[in-house]
């Protein structure tokens, strides 16, 4: 049985996608037929940075009626491949994207199962249910669910039930409940990234690998716990030998962890630490991390001499009263200290910000922007502030009367508390006047779109 996995477009051209690849090693180990197309890379000039552009459906309209050839193309290959099942790595960003080629896809190849997951599917699976082109959606983790789909498909030439998955049963879809996730990840094989073009990508030899699986925190405005049911850890051997085949096969400049946060499993983190060191292996790497007590100067120092460069930290805000309410696990001092013991370790130092969160006030958005004034020497930069999303399914949207917000579900952006003190428009100043700050302290700010600028604009690949 031959599968093919495709990423349509607009997802961000940053790296090849972990997920997928990970699929993908997966169902061949299994012994299946796999073919991997990410259609961003047949797409160019493009501002595919820019999540917020894209997630619009108007500005997604426009992008799908300028390419009409590109997708029938598409279509045409996609049909000519001999695939049995096409798979789809679906996110906000190319919702409608995926489903009119999927349409397509299904004009020329009706007996061609088409199967929906990644992130869009877990979060917003109501979108989906009407449209007449997805056979099955795959809500979370996708390795086990895919693997039998293609059992029951190749068996009996149709899907009845699988975990995890929503399966269209003429006019509508039956949900067969949670995915059964893979109990000890460290079982799975390493991803296969033999069917992406590095070059391709704008962070060429920028090698995407993972710690874990999940978070152990449930912050009230995040969705992760709805794309993984719990947390995950591999072991510190599994990572490091995945470091080293990869400085064997591939040309690799720097690893970057995909994790919600690098440093949910200290003992983990500390332990590869000390294996890189021993071995003097010459490697880079970064990603997320959490603000935790743990990161306190020995660890730091050991994950600098182990080749970490660059820490990005949700701080989110610098109130306490707001911190609290988010659901988070540390006081803004301890905020302070943990980037303070980062800097002085020569990490680089990265900060997100949420405006506008449920409950903050004029004090607290106040302590927030003395916070940023407060750590300005120590940080690289400082994304634009994010003014709070309620989005399905935090817990913003799930509990709206604990948070006392109310919202239409066709327009959660425009959330707005009880009294309606915080409303869009509020939230907008807010993040104005945050930006604002970060210019006068000659702060960095950048987000993804700005990269492309930043390297294209130079030697045409980040070093």
């Amino acid at each position: 049985m031959k599968i093919l996995l495709i990423i349509p477009p607009v997802v961000y051209k940053r790296q090849p996608s972990i997920g997928v690849a990970y699929i993908s090693a997966y169902l061949r180990e299994k012994g299946y037929d796999i073919e991997v197309w990410d259609l961003n890379t047949e797409v160019y000039g493009i501002n595919d940075g820019d999540d917020g552009y894209w997630a619009r459906e108007d500005n997604a309209r426009r992008f799908i009626s300028g390419n009409g050839s590109l997708f029938e193309s598409w279509a045409e290959r996609a049909a000519a491949s001999g695939a049995d099942i096409i798979g789809f790595n679906v996110w906000s960003t190319s919702r409608l994207q995926s489903l009119h080629l999927a349409d397509k896809i299904k004009e020329k190849s009706a007996g061609t199962l088409i199967v929906f997951g990644g992130p869009e599917t877990s979060l917003a699976d109501r979108l989906f249910v009407d449209e007449k082109a997805v056979d099955i959606l795959v809500k979370g983790e996708g390795e086990r669910a895919l693997e039998e789909i293609a059992v029951q498909f190749g068996k009996n030439g149709r899907v009845d039930s699988v975990k995890g998955c929503m399966i269209r049963k003429g006019h509508s879809m039956a949900d067969f409940g949670e995915c059964a996730q893979v109990p000890d990840i460290d079982r799975l094989p390493v991803p296969d990234f033999s069917d992406f073009s590095p070059e391709k990508y704008l962070f060429r030899g920028h090698v995407p690998i993972s710690f874990s699986r999940g978070c152990r925190w449930r912050c009230a405005f995040c969705t992760v716990e709805n794309c993984w049911q719990g947390y995950r850890s591999r072991s510190p051997a599994g990572i490091y030998s995945e470091m080293k085949l990869r400085l064997r096969e591939l040309p690799v400049k720097q690893f970057v962890n995909c994790d919600p946060a690098l440093n949910q499993d200290p003992v983990q983190l500390s332990e590869l630490c000390d294996m890189i060191i021993k071995d003097g292996l010459d490697i880079r790497w970064d990603g997320m991390a959490q603000i935790a007590p743990h990161m306190e100067p020995g660890l730091l120092g050991r994950m600098k001499k182990a080749g970490c460069v660059l820490l990005n930290y949700g701080v989110e805000s610098g109130s306490a009263s707001v911190l609290g309410k988010m659901g988070k696990r540390y006081s803004p001092d301890t905020a302070k200290k943990v980037i303070e013991d980062t800097h002085r370790a020569g990490i680089d130092v990265v900060l997100n910000f949420i405006v506008g969160f449920p409950g903050e006030t004029e004090n607290d958005f106040s302590d927030t922007l003395e916070f940023v004034k407060s750590v300005r020497a120590r940080v690289l930069n400082i994304a634009y502030g994010h003014p709070c999303l309620v989005v399905p399914y935090n817990r913003l949207y799930t509990r709206p009367e604990k948070y006392g917000i109310v919202f239409d579900e066709e327009d959660s952006y425009n959330w707005k508390t009880l009294d309606g003190s915080n409303n869009a428009r509020l939230r907008e100043e807010r993040a104005g006047i945050f930006d604002s700050l970060l210019k006068n302290l000659d702060i960095d700010a950048r987000c993804g779109q700005d990269d492309r600028g930043i390297i294209e604009g130079g030697a045409g690949g980040k070093e």
